[in-house]
């Protein structure tokens, strides 16, 4: 009998054993992941709130500034009575008292680190929503309707502002489109709208440099113009007196031409 027990006490170490070894080999538990990407006007939304953030973790709040920048969204507010740019404050400033966690960067897919910007876990959850809903719509891709959607199922300041009724537009991605408009002439009075021409050669760097120190663009909408002229041809810099903006178009060119860039302006009549 009593080898019996030996063996059996035994047998159950060995199986314990093997079982915390199979445990500790066994690779972690996959993570279910957005397998959209992310479409033109999401992705720009994105890029530009790495600007914001830095290398911290970027939340919802974040992306939610930045897609103001769209002008169909600061229509919207607008409309309500609220600018653009006091609704991108708030945001800025409820990220700033967000206690989130951030998600580790592999299970973010696509990867949108932008330099290094890790995700939130609050922005995590958001993204595969959204993943969730382009796929309900069989989308190819996860719009900045779709995003928008997603963070206002979680209240606060969108879920205020904008309707579902506002929503469509925002999965179709926003051509920049010149076409047909008016030109600015030299003897132009009042204000004048201002685009950056895309080109084969300009580089980035260039661009963002000319927004920031010629054009006086806070970083994260230059990056939002930079990102949008690069993807979509052209990217609307601001609304300008006709005086200030050709001074400002004059000294961009002289500086792109001195650094061998051909980076172009398109100036016309609202």
């Amino acid at each position: 009998m009593r080898p019996i027990v030996v063996g059996f006490i035994a047998g159950a170490t060995a199986l314990y054993l093997w079982s915390r070894k199979a445990k500790r080999a066994a690779p972690p538990p996959t993570v279910s992941r957005p397998q959209l990407p992310f479409g033109a006007d999401a992705d720009l939304a994105f890029y530009a709130a790495r600007f914001v953030v830095g290398i911290e973790a970027i939340e919802p709040e974040h992306l939610l500034a930045m897609a103001l920048y769209d002008p169909r969204l600061g229509e919207r507010l607008r409309a309500r009575g609220v600018t653009a740019e006091t609704a991108r404050l708030d945001l800025l400033a409820t990220a700033r008292h967000v206690q989130s966690p951030m998600a580790e960067l592999h299970d973010f897919n696509p990867g949108e680190t932008y330099g290094g910007a890790a995700v939130s876990l609050r922005l995590l959850v958001s993204g595969r929503r959204a993943h969730e809903l382009a796929a309900r719509r069989g989308a190819a891709t996860i719009s900045l309707g779709d995003l928008l959607r997603a963070f206002r199922e979680r209240g606060g300041l969108l879920g205020q502002l904008i309707g579902d009724e506002d929503l469509a537009a925002f999965d179709v991605v926003r051509a920049v489109d010149v076409t047909g408009r008016t030109v600015a002439g030299a003897d132009a009075a009042g204000d004048v709208e201002v685009y950056a021409v895309n080109d084969d050669k300009s580089s980035m760097d260039l661009v963002l440099a000319l927004l920031t120190e010629v054009w006086e663009l806070p970083p994260a909408q230059a990056a939002w113009v930079m990102r949008e002229t690069h993807e979509k041809g052209h990217g609307f810099i601001g609304r300008f007196p006709a005086g200030t903006a050709r001074q400002r178009v004059d000294r961009a060119t002289v500086a792109a031409r001195a650094r061998n860039m051909p980076l172009g302006f398109a100036v016309f009549l609202p």
